[in-house]
């Protein structure tokens, strides 16, 4: 068995970039830069008023109280997006807007709160100084300085920083073909009558919802008996059409688990077998590709590329249990999801935090407690859930971050610090 640091490591070696794309930015929110993005001007583009109000020069207003205001002539309008330029002459006002260039000469922005404007001028009541109100040219990024690395999420103000800067597509990597294998003669889809001894398929659909988190909407979701050949079957043809499967159960040690012998039968390198962790112990995860001459995933990109067909493809058999299919795909999937889409930092940074009760643990595998973590006091604190079984998906239902106890360790007391995994889907 390997060590499930190891494991980790052990995927995104094999976790290949996919090639890249354009996209408009109403598609990229959800992916990750394919380059750096620089700033094509200076930002702000030019000297403008952060405010409504009145332009003036310092000296003007400097005697200015609310018993002894200052009137001063107004001798000028600007609006944002106003062309041309304008000079404040001294002892005089101009009236501005947000985000309108400052006129020549001007010094500072008087808020409008501050101001009465009448027939014969405006009357300030109160002083500034040089700079109030006022954005400078280039106080926010020089032209040409590095923004935003290459791999870095685009978020919502990412999208926005990309518009500002007048981008209207960017260059990302494609999103990976992924296939869902659930296994079992007992399940069945949601909303189908269940007969004695069925249960729902929930690992299909919640695998589905988080490659979705992921920004990965569609997959392609199978479900097949626990029959060897049923199984060789939806699995080579998931392997031939995808960048990814997922397989959930059939991967232990009982008389139905025919997944690792399928597995070896149909040509896939092994990479580790079963992780020192709980949930999460029987995983099996290896590269499989296509014989020459094979058709689907071996030939031209069926979306029309030519350089996805010669890539290997990455086979996950994750455990049946609800919890520990999850679990393992958060921890080691997803983060061999991200690189592919070009992810700076596949593994989300797990953070410290101290148990507010104890925890137990049997030594000899790393433990994935379900836990609650808050974050609303001094120092992070975060307590183990009682529904820890690997088949209790309530309990993962109410937790927000995995609960990290060392291969090592028994006994956690309460107080002691501990690594947890913030479980925020997709990000």
């Amino acid at each position: 068995m390997i060590e499930f640091e190891a494991a980790q490591a052990a995927i995104l070696r094999e976790a290949r970039s996919l090639p890249a794309v354009t996209l408009p930015l109403a598609d990229a929110a959800g992916r990750y830069l394919l380059r750096p993005l620089r700033a094509r001007f200076a930002s702000p583009r030019f000297d403008q008023s952060a405010m409504d109000g009145y332009a003036v020069r310092v000296a003007d207003v400097a005697a200015a109280t609310p018993d002894e205001p200052v009137r001063l002539p107004v001798k000028g309008l600007r609006q944002a997006g106003a062309a041309g330029s304008l000079t404040l002459r001294p002892g005089t006002a101009v009236k501005i807007f947000t985000g309108a260039a400052m006129p020549r000469s001007g010094e500072a922005v008087v808020m409008r709160e501050y101001c009465h404007e009448g027939s014969d001028g405006v009357t300030i009541s109160r002083p500034v100084h040089a700079g109030e109100n006022v954005r400078y040219r280039g106080e926010e990024c020089p032209r040409g300085e590095e923004l935003l690395a290459a791999g870095t999420r685009i978020t919502p103000p990412v999208l926005g920083l990309l518009a500002f800067h007048g981008q209207a597509t960017v260059a990302v990597r494609d999103l990976p073909r992924v296939s869902v294998v659930s296994i079992g003669d007992e399940l069945i889809p949601p909303g189908q009558r269940l007969r004695p001894g069925q249960i729902y398929n929930s690992n299909g659909p919640a695998l589905a919802a988080a490659l979705a988190e992921l920004g990965i909407a569609r997959c392609r979701q199978v479900l097949v008996r626990d029959d060897a050949v049923a199984i060789r079957r939806g699995l080579a043809a998931a392997l031939r059409r995808s960048d990814v499967v997922i397989s959930a159960a059939g991967v232990s040690v009982g008389d139905y688990d025919f997944v690792t012998e399928v597995t070896d039968r149909l040509g896939l390198r092994r990479v580790f077998y079963r992780i020192k962790m709980k949930p999460g112990k029987p995983v099996l995860f290896g590269t499989w590709r296509a014989a020459p001459g094979d058709d689907g995933h071996g030939g031209p990109d069926r979306r029309g590329g030519q350089g996805r067909g010669k890539r290997a493809t990455l086979f996950f058999g994750l455990p049946g249990n609800p919890v520990s299919a999850l679990v393992t795909f958060e921890l080691l999937v997803q983060p061999a999801l991200r690189a592919m889409m070009g992810a700076a930092a596949p593994v989300p940074a797990p953070i410290q935090a101290r148990l507010a009760t104890a925890c137990r643990n049997h030594a000899g595998r790393t433990d994935f407690q379900r836990g609650l973590l808050d974050l609303s006091g001094e120092e992070a604190m975060v307590t183990p859930l009682s529904l820890q079984g690997s088949h209790m998906l309530a309990g993962l239902a109410g937790a927000n971050c995995l609960i990290q106890v060392p291969l090592a360790v028994t006994d956690l007391a309460a107080g002691e610090t501990v690594r947890v995994w913030p479980l925020i889907w997709g990000t």
